[in-house]
């Protein structure tokens, strides 16, 4: 679809997203504002939303500027209003990334002291591993030990203190 063939209704934000004069139950200006021009509500996020879909037409940046002004200010909508909500949104935007990166901030400060308290329990690992093994190989060493310096057990003696008697067929 060609860019001037976009209907005017296409252009312009949709009824729900504007903040038209209120009016009384019977559908007509309220008393009060009789005579008053309300203007609509147009915001950076519908601009955006309205150059991006004009952009995908091929059209040069000025004539669509063009044309959003024209129509804009026809209704009573204004660039300079939708900068002000621009810088506003911007603003906005700048605080929370601000935030956020504070929060990675914090986070990363956490990471890193949850890394050096694993690196601490690791080492305490290591050690109680360590005197695990040289207690076990200790107590190894000194069964061999027990073993090579006791004489050979008498196997009748043996089956005596047992009560098991070998039947030896060989």
């Amino acid at each position: 679809m060609s860019f001037f063939t976009k209907k005017l209704s296409e252009m312009i934000p949709n009824k729900n997203s504007l903040d038209l004069p209120k009016t009384s139950s019977d559908n007509s200006p309220s008393n009060s504002d009789h005579g008053k021009y309300q203007p609509m509500k147009y915001s950076i996020d519908q601009a955006v939303e309205l150059v991006s879909s004009l952009k995908n037409h091929n059209v040069s940046a000025r004539v669509i500027a063009g044309v959003m002004k024209q129509t804009l200010e026809s209704v009573d909508i204004h660039f300079s209003d939708i900068i002000a909500d621009a810088k506003r949104k911007e603003s906005a935007i700048h605080g929370e990334t601000n935030k956020k990166d504070e929060m990675i901030r914090d986070l990363s400060r956490k990471v890193e002291a949850l890394q050096q308290e694993k690196v601490r329990i690791q080492k305490d690992l290591n050690k109680i591993v360590y005197v695990r093994e040289f207690l076990q190989q200790a107590l190894a060493d000194s069964k061999a030990e027990d073993m090579s310096q006791s004489p050979l057990p008498n196997p009748s003696q043996r089956q005596a203190e047992t009560g098991l008697h070998a039947d030896v067929t060989s």
